[in-house]
């Protein structure tokens, strides 16, 4: 007998990749603690509904260590399985 349709989605992560673009979602600038744990709540939110997520950074062109800290810092952090997994993964990020 086959699972009511609520149970199913209540119980069994769908691992369908969610993908936000930081210059979409906070702009060409990333640099305060505010928006980057708007970020970070916002992965947390998608992880703990069964998504996982791809954080885009392409077109961004300045991300303050504090924006970091806040957002990718915090969560390799907090979750530091859900990255080793791939249920998270960031690109487009690179060092200047």
């Amino acid at each position: 007998m086959p699972l009511p349709a609520s149970r199913i989605d209540s119980t069994m992560p769908n691992f369908e990749t969610v993908h936000l673009s930081l210059l979409v979602l906070i702009g060409p600038v990333c640099s305060t603690a505010y928006d980057g744990k708007r970020v970070n709540a916002l992965v947390e939110s998608l992880l703990n509904q069964g998504f996982s997520v791809a954080l885009d950074f392409q077109g961004v062109k300045l991300v303050t260590p504090t924006f970091y800290t806040a957002s990718v810092g915090s969560l390799q952090s907090t979750r530091s399985r859900e990255f080793r997994q791939g249920l998270i993964t960031v690109s487009d990020l690179y060092l200047l």
